[in-house]
């Protein structure tokens, strides 16, 4: 009874800085690596913010699955130091409970949350992830084409990093359709060339505009002797102007490693194999594979480092756990980033890269288990 009493003590504990860890880890990790992003997104195409919210939520999953193992860590840390400096540690063992006995439901908090990782990258992540790009992609080539306007319009094309491709000057615009069209194309070093249509309309599908009776100029600059320039000139009756970057080629892109479930990675690695090792992304894909079970069994060990952490002394001057969690961060991150460079390029076998940093925080979490069981 009082074993049962225990764990949900500790359960009731945890829980709250386990939300709000994630919550504030999670939003953290939006506002640096997804903002710059979104913001660039609206300054670029001219979305509406409802659709930069919408990818920020869809990117929600992704970030979260990545966060989880520091926010348990986290949780853990807060939740045995609020326990330590109550003396209800000391409360605990005078029960007869052992030092092992009382990482045990920290083990269970840590399982449950290599579960919901894994969970959530197996099953959310898959369906999430394609759909924020697919609806960057549709805000990025969006119709560009204002409503009915009798006065002329100008349009400047950029591409995704905002460098200027095509400037568009258009005489009337009626239902969509561009009347009296003239393109000049910048993006080529050393060459301009030039669009006359007197039709044109804008393909999404395609990504890109369709040019109706008309001639194209192409000029190419000598540039050390302006007046030895060529042009050519011919006429259209039509013609198809890609967009700066060609959205079907981004929509029927093969998704990522990373947002495939462990079986449809595990069956494309298998039908690819051969067609990979000539591309050299055999050896990414297969540390991709290993690492969707290797990186949330890191829960269960950031768990049971940051409730040994959390223990302190009641009158300790320098609180040294802040500073090991710190570093612990510090050391997941990094590992997680070098190993998964050394599996991606071969120098180790894709699964021992992959496991090396769990095995790395095994012995470090053995090692701060046994301190402080004997301290």
């Amino acid at each position: 009874m009082v074993l049962k009493i225990l764990d949900k003590h500790i359960f009731s504990e945890f829980w709250l800085p386990f939300v709000s860890g994630a919550s504030i880890i999670t939003g953290i990790w939006l506002g640096i690596d997804k903002l710059k992003v979104i913001f660039k997104l609206l300054a670029v195409s001219g979305a509406s913010i409802s659709k930069g919210l919408v990818i920020l939520g869809l990117e929600v999953p992704h970030m979260l699955a990545l966060t989880l193992p520091v926010s348990v860590l986290f949780a853990a840390f807060l939740a045995f130091q609020k326990l330590s400096s109550e003396s209800e540690i000391i409360a605990m063992r005078a029960t007869g409970s052992s030092f092992k006995r009382l990482m045990l439901p920290v083990v269970y908090i840590g399982t449950l949350t290599a579960i919901l990782s894994f969970t959530i990258n197996e099953i959310l992540v898959p369906q999430t992830s394609p759909l924020a790009k697919l609806v960057y992609s549709l805000a990025i080539y969006q119709n560009p084409i204002p409503n009915n306007s009798a006065n002329s319009y100008n349009y400047i094309e950029k591409n995704a990093a905002g460098t200027i491709k095509k400037i568009f000057h258009v005489k009337s615009i009626k239902d969509k359709i561009l009347n009296d069209l003239v393109v000049i194309e910048v993006g080529k070093k050393n060459i301009l060339q030039v669009y006359n249509a007197k039709k044109a309309w804008w393909n999404a599908e395609r990504g890109g505009w369709e040019l109706r009776d008309g001639t194209t100029s192409l000029i190419r600059k000598n540039p050390k002797n302006h007046q030895n320039s060529k042009h050519f000139i011919s006429d259209f009756e039509y013609t198809f102007v890609p967009s700066a970057i060609d959205p079907q080629r981004i929509l029927n892109k093969v998704m990522k490693a990373k947002e495939m479930s462990f079986m449809d990675l595990k069956t494309y690695i298998k039908d690819n194999k051969e067609k990979l090792v000539e591309e050299n992304e055999y050896n990414s894909l297969l540390t991709s594979f290993h690492n969707k079970f290797a990186y949330p069994i890191s829960c269960i060990l950031l768990a049971v480092i940051g409730a040994c952490l959390g223990i302190t002394q009641r009158r300790s001057i320098i609180n040294w756990g802040y500073v090991g969690m710190g570093a612990i961060v510090f050391v997941f991150y990094i590992s997680q980033s070098v190993f998964d460079s050394i599996g991606e390029n071969g120098v180790l076998p894709a699964w021992a890269a992959m496991w090396t940093p769990n095995l790395i925080f095994l012995l470090v979490c053995l090692a701060v288990f046994k301190y402080k069981a004997e301290n």
